[in-house]
């Protein structure tokens, strides 16, 4: 199952950092705002936050087909969770001009909403993406069905200068659905205040110990544990591997035969169908043997039961379809090398991958989705991670 993030912004100035006063002012402002317009504030803001416009494809496009860079605050209400706050474009607009952020500006017709001109998105280099990392830290321990608003309300309660909080899911196939992990990203205004979080002893949420590490640190522990995980499968088959070599192959089950006749057309199947003729109490585990040998070799499934079927026959010969064979017994060292041999083959064997049924073409069949121009806003599309599975997309993207 893949893993996907969902993120809801809580501040947002373009360059990660706000000065002492800008903090106060923005404490003050928001003393005065209602709860409905907190929560609409930082969800307009999240969807033009850096976070956002580095994936959400759909508002993207909508902002590229504007040449003032606009979009309609009608196409924004038709995202879900600005939709569960309100329908109102009036109410979106009067409130978007209250906040002091600086994220976003509001058209003069009270219609339209765009990054501000006057803070555009940061540069994403390699210089930006050690500066995310550096402020981002991991906390796992949460209940799988807590909301963002209950994580969010834990996380202002405890620490300060928190600019992000991205909720690590997965898609369950069974529900097809997006699951919690029951981890989090955070992104905090300075490196300080996410190792003061991660170092803060005994933090709990309900009673349980929250695991913290910085989101560095967080992925050396992903990429060791699953170093580990393979080291631990390859040991384990290794050990398949030396079980397999030690297997007991019984003695006294093997038989040679040999025939004068020239390229005798005969198949395996012709030599079991005679053995059962014969003797079919008898079990043949396997014959060596190819078309037009002259020799091979029957291997039988019980000890001694070599002996035991030349013991049926005259002078240790059989005739196979017309073609005269002579049976010795396989002993002493031409027997224990027989058996290293036969053991090596059904190891190799048994290492060897299964193919897998294709269609046709060699190609399996899969399904296509179409696009289209619906709003895929990210709570409910949560974006495809990096290549490194244990970095958020929005916030960092992992050393290659």
């Amino acid at each position: 199952m893949a893993e996907t993030t969902e993120v809801v912004i809580k501040s947002d100035n373009g360059n990660g950092h706000k000065s002492d006063d800008e903090r106060d002012e923005n404490a003050a402002s928001n003393s005065d705002l209602t709860k409905i317009e907190q929560d609409i504030i930082r969800q307009i803001e999240y969807y033009f936050s850096e976070s956002n416009m580095r994936r959400d494809k759909f508002l993207i496009q909508k902002i590229e087909a504007d040449e003032g860079k606009w979009v309609p605050i009608s196409v924004l209400l038709t995202f879900k969770r600005l939709k569960e706050l309100t329908e109102d474009a009036k109410v979106v607009a009067d409130t978007m001009r209250k906040s002091n952020n600086g994220i976003t500006e509001i058209s003069e017709d009270n219609e339209k909403i765009r990054r501000h001109p006057d803070n555009p998105l940061p540069e994403f280099n390699e210089a930006r993406r050690k500066e995310l990392m550096n402020r981002t830290a991991y906390a796992k321990g949460f209940p799988l069905d807590s909301t963002m608003s209950i994580i969010l309300q834990f996380i202002n309660n405890n620490f300060e200068k928190v600019e992000n909080v991205i909720m690590r899911k997965y898609f369950n196939q069974i529900e097809k659905s997006y699951l919690f992990k029951g981890s989090v990203f955070i992104l905090f205004e300075t490196k300080e205040a996410a190792e003061e979080f991660v170092e803060r002893p005994d933090l709990k949420y309900k009673e349980k110990a929250l695991l913290r590490y910085m989101q560095e640190e967080y992925i050396k522990v992903k990429r060791q544990e699953e170093k580990d995980k393979k080291e631990r499968r390859k040991a384990k088959a290794h050990e398949k591997e030396a079980e397999a070599i030690k297997v007991d192959l019984p003695r006294k089950a093997i038989l040679h035969f040999v025939t004068e006749s020239e390229s005798p057309t005969l198949r395996r199947e012709d030599f079991k169908k005679k053995v059962l003729e014969i003797e079919p109490s008898i079990i043949v585990s396997f014959i060596h043997y190819d078309i037009g040998d002259k020799e091979g070799n029957i291997r039988f499934n019980k000890e001694n039961d070599g002996n035991k079927f030349l013991e049926k026959l005259e002078n240790g010969k059989i005739t196979v379809n017309g073609f005269d064979f002579t049976l010795k017994l396989v002993e002493g060292d031409a027997e224990e090398e027989f058996l290293k041999k036969a053991v090596e083959d059904m190891q190799r064997a048994r290492s060897k991958p299964a193919n897998k049924a294709r269609g046709r073409g060699g190609n399996q069949p899969h399904s296509r989705k179409r696009k289209n121009d619906e709003p895929s806003n990210a709570e409910e599309a949560p974006a495809k991670q990096t290549k490194d599975e244990n970095v958020p997309a929005v916030v960092a993207v992992a050393a290659e």
